[in-house]
């Protein structure tokens, strides 16, 4: 019995399959009954006949960057891409079956427009590229196919975004344009989700994830933006911010780097290094003072939200069916197929959230100044002290010079500090735009 067990080892690190080990007993022990051989092959751990089998069907890369001896499986019945030692090779395969691998040295890249896995390039250099579709992309075997086309938003999902956006045409189908171009393409406008606990911002998350595939995906919060180290976006198509606080401008312009063409990745113990940026960045905040957005931005598309709690039109059955990936691939179909204007996603989206959104961050007297002072002063240009005296008048501390060009920057469409040179001397004044009063 040990000869068999010694020789059904040997087949099985060979890397054939069960049926293939059965037949070549039964030949090479002939005396023994058929019936004692299959006892012994269905003994074996599947497990140990898997592994060998995928081993030897798959490709096998070495990534050029890495000077380890780690080599990367890609299975042609399955898109995820493992990860295996050489030396555990060797102990899973027998001396001949490893001898028969051929492991190629690749260049790894990640490029989700691609659809071939390997390919060389012009320069004779072998590429492979690690991007993993989503399930609803690919067929049985893990291969890409044609995604089947659906023309209508399946019902559950119409009536979450319906939920989710109040009701509000503009919010809904902006919401769905900027999901299609994040399957097609990829958003250079932030989906900004800034309102009240429960309305259905997570669960929006969840969506994407479903979307775009696990491997695809990112989730994380402020240490984006407040530690050096961000490796946690690199290859990603979708990156949800959850729950982000952005003050002041060197946060904003931190974050707004991240929708660059080319983004510079930097992990712990690594140099940092350029990659190409094929992410979309969805943010979700229950507080509006969570982000610092300037007058002039051109990166942060606010949508104007429900203050309806999700289970409020949602019974708990229904939410979880929303998270289904089953339902999410539906989605995926429709989204895949849906027309959109790329120039028109260029355009930032703008509603009223966004302006609560800068109301929310202002001190009294801030307030006091663009809603009433300024307004008074419309088409008029000051000296910066009597501004200054207008908020003593008022009990108000006093912003000083640096603080009003801060607060300029947020709100250049009412006014601008300005330094004109009179008489060979500056002066400092505060323009304010617009007619004045009549």
């Amino acid at each position: 019995m040990q000869k068999i067990r010694n020789e059904m080892a040997k087949l099985v690190r060979s890397g054939f399959d069960k049926e293939q080990i059965s037949r070549r007993l039964k030949d090479k022990f002939s005396e023994t009954k058929e019936s004692v051989i299959d006892k012994i092959v269905n003994e074996k751990n599947d497990f140990e006949f898997r592994l060998a089998q995928k081993i030897m069907r798959s490709n096998l890369f070495t990534n050029m960057e890495e000077r380890g001896t780690m080599v990367y499986l890609s299975d042609p019945f399955h898109p995820e891409i493992k990860k295996i030692e050489k030396a555990q090779l060797r102990q899973i395969l027998d001396k001949d079956a490893y001898k028969l691998l051929e492991i190629r040295p690749c260049e790894f890249i990640y490029d989700p427009f691609k659809q071939e896995r390997i390919y060389e390039g012009d320069d004779l250099i072998s590429y492979f590229n690690t991007y993993e579709p989503p399930s609803w992309m690919i067929d049985e075997y893990g291969q890409r196919k044609e995604v089947e086309r659906v023309d209508e938003m399946p019902e559950m999902f119409h009536k979450f975004f319906h939920h989710l956006s109040d009701g509000k045409e503009s919010e809904y189908n902006y919401m769905i344009k900027w999901l299609a171009n994040a399957l097609q393409d990829r958003n250079f406008c932030v989906l900004a989700a800034i309102g009240a606990p429960g309305i259905g911002k997570g669960v929006l998350g969840n969506i994407m994830l479903g979307l775009v595939g696990l491997s695809n995906f990112a989730k994380t919060d402020n240490k984006l933006i407040s530690k050096d180290f961000n490796a946690q976006i690199k290859n990603k198509r979708l990156v949800f911010c959850d729950e982000i606080n952005i003050k002041g401008t060197n946060q904003m312009n931190k974050f707004k780097d991240l929708v660059n063409d080319k983004i510079e990745i930097e992990g712990k113990g690594k140099d940092a290094k350029l990659n190409t940026n094929y992410a979309s960045i969805y943010i979700a905040s229950n507080n509006l003072d969570s982000l610092y957005i300037p007058e002039n931005d051109r990166r942060f598309s606010v949508v104007e939200l429900t203050n309806s709690r999700l289970d409020s039109s949602f019974t708990v059955d229904e939410i979880e069916e929303l998270n289904e990936l089953k339902n999410i691939e539906e989605l995926a179909k429709y989204l895949y197929h849906y027309e959109v204007d790329r120039d028109e996603m260029l355009k930032v989206h703008r509603s009223q959230r966004l302006e609560d959104i800068k109301l929310s961050t202002l001190t009294d007297a801030q307030e006091w100044f663009l809603e009433d002072y300024a307004i008074e002063k419309r088409g008029e240009t000051i000296d910066l002290s009597i501004v200054q005296e207008a908020f003593r008048e008022r009990e108000f501390k006093v912003l000083s010079r640096n603080q009003m060009e801060k607060l300029s920057e947020r709100f250049s469409s009412i006014f601008k500090v300005i330094f004109p040179r009179i008489n060979g001397k500056r002066i400092r004044r505060v323009k304010f735009f617009g007619e004045k009063n009549g």
